[in-house]
This record gives C-alpha cells, sequence and structure tokens, in this order.
C-alpha cells in the first residue's frame, strides 16, 4: 500500500458503506458473508486517537475522558458491551478505567480497514456482541515484495506531533515488517481558552512477519505501546505510564472444503496513574498513586466450509489495581487481587441463500468464569466501616460461573436488483465486566464512566439479556443511495449504578467522597431509534454524503429515569470533490441538545451545536502528497455531550463543568513513499 492510496482511503472513499453491496476487502482464510453488513469507519487523517474515527459512522460514537481515551459507542450502548476484534483476537486494557481503550492499541498507521455491523451483528462477530461489533484488521507482512518504506507527519497549531514510519519487504516464503509511530500534543485550546489536561505523548511500534505455510500463511507480530504523561481531565486520576507488549501468532489455511484461520495473542500491560503530578490536590494526604495491571490471551479458530462457519472464541484475563501514598508510606488499598474474568465460546453459523431471500442464522454458547483473591486497606486499621467492607469482601464466594448464548436471525429479502429489505432478530447475552463484581470499596474504578459518583460492586449479579429487533431498506436510485434502519431492544438486567441503602458503604463513601455510593446492580431497559445513511453522486468528481442518527434509552422498571451517556440526535452533511490528484471535503456535523439524562448518574444536560470541518489532500508526486485540514473552521465554543465533566482544579473551566471542545485548529501533513 502506497501513500497515495492511504491518502485516497483517509480523504476520498465515500460514506457509503450502509449498502449491502459495499465493496469487500478480501482477507485470505475469511469468508465474507453476503448479507452481514457493515459500515466502512472511515480513517480521519488528523485524528489524535484511532476511536475518533466512529464520529463519522451513523449511530456511533465515543465516550471521551481525555485526547486518546476514547471508548466505543453504538446506538447507545458502550463499553464491555460493544465487541472490538483486533484481528479476531479480544484482549483486556492494562487499568480499570478504560485509560487504555481497545482502539488505543490500533495505531492508525497500520489498520488496514475498520468496518462497524450495522444493525444486529451476527454471532460470528464475537464473544460478547450485545452492543454491536467492530472489527479491526491490521496490516501484516507480505511476502514476495520489494524493499519499501512509508513516512508520514502530521504538525497542528497546539505544538502537536504525529510521525510514523512503516517498512517491509518479502522474499518467496517470507515476509517483513516494522513500524513506529510517535504522538505529542501540548496542551490544546478551545474557542474560550485552554482545555486542562488535554496534552498526551504515545509511541507505538513493532515487528510484524509472515511465513508460507500448508496451503496458506502463518503470521508471528510483536507489538508495543509505551504511553506517558497523558491528561484524562474526566477521571480522578491522570495516566503517568502505560507500557504493554504483545505478542501475536496468527494463521490462515485453504482446506479441501473451505479454509481455517485461527490465533494466539497474549498482552501484558502495566499502568500507573496519579491525582498530584499533572494537577493541582489540596494536600499531600489526598495524593493517590494507582498502580494496575493486566495479562490477557485471546485466542480463536474458526473453520469455514460450504454455508457453515463454526468456531471457539476466548477471552482470558487477569487484573491487579493497588492504590498508595506517595506521602504516606503507610497507607495502601489493595483495589483488585488476581481478578480473573474468563470467557470461552463456541458458536456454529449458517447461511441460507434461496431466490430472493438470504438469511443467516446463528448460535453461540458462553461459557464465563470470574473470581478474586481477598483484599485489604490500611483503611481498615483506622476505619471499622472499611474494615467491615473488607471483612464482607473476603469471606464472600467470589468464583462465579455464567453461563450465557446468542442467538441470531438475520435477513435480507431482494425486492429487484437495486432495492432490499431487511429484519432482523436476536436474543443476547453478555456477563457483567469485572468491575462490577468485585469493587468492594467505593471507589470511581468502573471502566471509564466517569460520572464522578463512587461504587461499588455487586458478585452476585446476573447476566444482562437483550431482546433486539432491527429492519431497514437500501434503496438506490440513479445518483441516490438511501439506507435507513430502525430498531428496539429490551434488556433485563442491564447492569447499572443505582444508590445503595447499606449504612457501612455509605459511611466510608461519604467520608472518601462526600456522597452516598451507587452500586452496580440490574434494572430492566430500553432502547430504540433509527439512523440513516446516504449519499448522492453529482458528476464523477462532486459527490454528497449525509448521516443521522436517533436514539433513545431509558429504565422500564418502575423508575423514571434515563440511561447515562447516551449520544444526542445528530445529522453530519459533507459535499466531497475528487480527481487524480486532489481531494477535498467540506463536513457539517450538527447535533441536538440532549436533555433525557440519567438523575442517579448526576448527569449533565447539553446544548446542541453545529461545527463545520474542511480537508484537503495534493498529490504532488507520485510518491509524494500534502494534506491540511481546519477543525471547527468557525471556532465555535461546544462541548460534546459525551466528552464528560472537568476534574482539574485551579484551571480556568471550573470542576463539574463540562469539557469544551477544541477551538478553530489548522493541520498540515505530508506523506513519503521511500
Amino acid at each position: 500500500m502506497n501513500s497515495t492510496s492511504v491518502l485516497a482511503s483517509s480523504l476520498a472513499l465515500t460514506l457509503n458503506a450502509s449498502s449491502y453491496a459495499m465493496e469487500v476487502i478480501t482477507v485470505t482464510g475469511s469468508y465474507h458473508q453476503p448479507n452481514e453488513q457493515k459500515l466502512a469507519v472511515e480513517p480521519v487523517v488528523f485524528s489524535q486517537d484511532t476511536s475518533a474515527w466512529l464520529k463519522g459512522v451513523a449511530g456511533a460514537n465515543i465516550n471521551t475522558n481525555g485526547p486518546i481515551t476514547g471508548i466505543a459507542q453504538y446506538r447507545g450502548m458502550f463499553a464491555e458491551r460493544v465487541n472490538i476484534n483486533n484481528n479476531g483476537l479480544q484482549l483486556a486494557g492494562a487499568g480499570p478505567n478504560a485509560m487504555d481503550t481497545p482502539l488505543s492499541y490500533a495505531p492508525s498507521v497500520m489498520v488496514k480497514h475498520m468496518q462497524i455491523y450495522r444493525g444486529i451483528a451476527p454471532v460470528s462477530a464475537g464473544i460478547d456482541t450485545l452492543g454491536g461489533a467492530i472489527e479491526v484488521t491490521m496490516r501484516k507482512a507480505h511476502t514476495q515484495e520489494a524493499l519499501w518504506a512509508q513516512s508520514n507527519v502530521n504538525l497542528d497549531e497546539n505544538d502537536a506531533y504525529k510521525g510514523s514510519l512503516v517498512t517491509g519487504f518479502g522474499a518467496d516464503s517470507f515476509g517483513a515488517m516494522a513500524y513506529a509511530e510517535q504522538q505529542y500534543s501540548d496542551e490544546q485550546h478551545s474557542a474560550t481558552g485552554v482545555i486542562p489536561n488535554s496534552y498526551y505523548k504515545r509511541r507505538q511500534f513493532g515487528l510484524l512477519t509472515t511465513f508460507s505455510a500448508r496451503q496458506g500463511n502463518v503470521h508471528v507480530n510483536v507489538h508495543k505501546t509505551d504511553t506517558s504523561s497523558t491528561g484524562t481531565a474526566a477521571l480522578p486520576m491522570d495516566i503517568d505510564y502505560i507500557n504493554t507488549t504483545k505478542y501475536e501468532l496468527e494463521g490462515d489455511h485453504i482446506l479441501n472444503n473451505g479454509t481455517l484461520s485461527w490465533g494466539l495473542a497474549y498482552q501484558d500491560g502495566d499502568h500507573g496513574m496519579d491525582n498530584f503530578q499533572q494537577r493541582f490536590v489540596s494536600s499531600a494526604s489526598k495524593e493517590r498513586y494507582t498502580r494496575a495491571s493486566s495479562k490477557s490471551t485471546g485466542l480463536y479458530a474458526h473453520l469455514e466450509s460450504n454455508n457453515w462457519e463454526i468456531g471457539y472464541d476466548a477471552s482470558l484475563s487477569t487484573h491487579n489495581a493497588d492504590i498508595t501514598n506517595p506521602s504516606n508510606p503507610m497507607f495502601f488499598v489493595t483495589n483488585f487481587n488476581e481478578v480473573q474474568d474468563h470467557r470461552h465460546s463456541v458458536f456454529a453459523q449458517y447461511h441460507l441463500s434461496k431466490k430472493h431471500l438470504e438469511s443467516i442464522i446463528g448460535v453461540r454458547f458462553k461459557a464465563n468464569i470470574s473470581n478474586a483473591n481477598n483484599v485489604s486497606s490500611s483503611m481498615a486499621m483506622m476505619m471499622p466501616a472499611a474494615a467491615l467492607l473488607e471483612q464482607r469482601f473476603n469471606n464472600a464466594d467470589k468464583n462465579v460461573f455464567t453461563g450465557t448464548y446468542d442467538v441470531t436471525f438475520n435477513n435480507r429479502y431482494s425486492v429487484n436488483e437495486l432495492t432490499s429489505l431487511s429484519y432482523a432478530f436476536a436474543v443476547k447475552q453478555r456477563a457483567p465486566q469485572y468491575q462490577a463484581r468485585y469493587l468492594w470499596l467505593p471507589m470511581q474504578s468502573t471502566g471509564g464512566l466517569a460520572d464522578g459518583r463512587t461504587y461499588v460492586g455487586n458478585i452476585n449479579l446476573k447476566a444482562e439479556t437483550a431482546y433486539q429487533f432491527n429492519t431497514g431498506i437500501y434503496v438506490q436510485t440513479g445518483q441516490l443511495t438511501l439506507s435507513p434502519q430502525v430498531f428496539y431492544q429490551h434488556v433485563d438486567d442491564y447492569v447499572q449504578g443505582t444508590p445503595i441503602q447499606d449504612a457501612v458503604v455509605n459511611k466510608v463513601a461519604n467520608m472518601m467522597g462526600g456522597h452516598n455510593a451507587l452500586q452496580f446492580n440490574n434494572i430492566d431497559a430500553v432502547l430504540y431509534g433509527f439512523d440513516v445513511t446516504s449519499h448522492y453522486t453529482i458528476n464523477p468528481s462532486w459527490y454528497i454524503n449525509a448521516n443521522a442518527s436517533y436514539v433513545r434509552a431509558k429504565r422500564v422498571d418502575g423508575v423514571q429515569d434515563d440511561l447515562y451517556r447516551i449520544t444526542p440526535a445528530n445529522i453530519q452533511l459533507g459535499l466531497n470533490y475528487t480527481n487524480d490528484t486532489l481531494r477535498a471535503q467540506v463536513n457539517w456535523r450538527g447535533y441536538t441538545k440532549q436533555h433525557k439524562v440519567s438523575r442517579y448518574n448526576q448527569e449533565l444536560q447539553s446544548p446542541g451545536y453545529g461545527v463545520l470541518d474542511f480537508t484537503t489532500s495534493v498529490d504532488v508526486t507520485p510518491s509524494v502528497s500534502i494534506r491540511a485540514g481546519i477543525e471547527n473552521v468557525f471556532d465555535k465554543a461546544y462541548s460534546e455531550h459525551l466528552s464528560g465533566r472537568n476534574r482539574i482544579a485551579q484551571v480556568q473551566t471550573q470542576v463539574g463543568e463540562k469539557l469544551v471542545a477544541r477551538g478553530r485548529t489548522v493541520n498540515l501533513g505530508i506523506s513519503l513513499l521511500l
């Protein structure tokens, strides 16, 4: 892939990914079901993090707790409910507050393509797809390839820098690729001033190899992520460091009657965070440093033959987190101690094609095993309530087995060559994440909720069960392509924090944070809405793309409240120009106010806004491309509803206020094929 093609995919690919007749990118060993509807997640050239690409997808968005901590959201579901597979593998982050989200381990220079399942994801898409599924396909080393190198540099006016270098070569039966990407930014600016703790620093590099073997290929890869001094203003701590190493062994093989793909990965993460090195703290007694670690293993083996696909997937992780006070060596809290979150699953999926009807029917069975070791804290020696919570947790049976399943029916009926109807039904289940079970002391280690509340876990949580329905139409008439969809799902035992009446818990919570705690509990909820994608070709050089999204999410168990952190209704319009050497886009994105907010999470309402962006790219030579862009052209002062509240004291933005988005930002970049 040369630099020209990278820029073309970044700026000129259409957003018409709503069609069932989307371009199929062939990957050896992968069987692309004809009615799995996927949206291509288009690259955003000047994005700080790969997660930001989701903002341009109908129904999708990100919860932002910092400049490089985007949590994927799809149709009102977010975090662990949205399955993210990186090269078919699912691995856990290092920390308990989602500072290193799955998409943070996908450096933009190495993403070959990203796709999100529109509507109800089939069972083959991943272990837990109750809230949707995203596939990230990374670039691989290739055999029979001459030595090449590609360099990219992006700059913006916040003294931000993003540079990358990729090089590779291949012989008859061996190929190798190496890459490095470095990012840095000083404090960023909104239209009204400095955005608190909006700086970041991250390096990612790796070595990839490919060997030809047994009618296919075997890939051996090593990836390294090194993040330091990065702000997360919506969370109680900032990133001191995240050091993660990932080892991958993958293969794809052509068999007599089908294909076999398999993978094994191991990720070792070490993560330090604190509340005093990068922000004001009123006294040394309140200083806190958390060191967290995780060891995660991902496995998969999928066999595809004729109309069948069967497979095994697993995600096995162990988590630790310890809190200390550097100014007081006697203070400590064992937050999580050898917490195990093991998920094994098998699935079978059948593709039926008969006349005008295509169907995919699938079932997945999952075994979810979780456990935790005993905990302790110096607080127990001074606070009887904390001692009682420690005793309760250590005496509890923490070994939990939960059996869950998914059943999906995805159908498409072709009315004619230009029109098709889709409809899908599913029952999907998901076992709770480890923080929701094993957070024993009122803390904010909540997987990135960023609501400022303290939580305690509930070992006896039930699995979530979603009853899902999705229907839509795809129409292509001359120059126009239009695809609206409507969705509805009722979720039994949805996991959410609710007020706890336990006097012991609340006594500790009030001493630590000044508010009663929330406990992770099961409630009932519904989510429904629609999204639309469209594309209109004006002439061979000009086209318009547009999408719109709306989701309503609320409790339905007798309590009048809305679900937390739901994307407001929004619309995006893009005017695009492209020819052999020049590509340009003007994009307007508008969001309505969000006043349907969660009372229990003390969520703030958000006003509506509209923002205009501009990007362009020109190929100076076949090997040199220059790009430029202006984000927020009119320097609009606005806050994204999903960006969270400021937690940094003694800065221009008051504690508890919505964080303001970046103001007008000029970006420049160059790409070279060496």
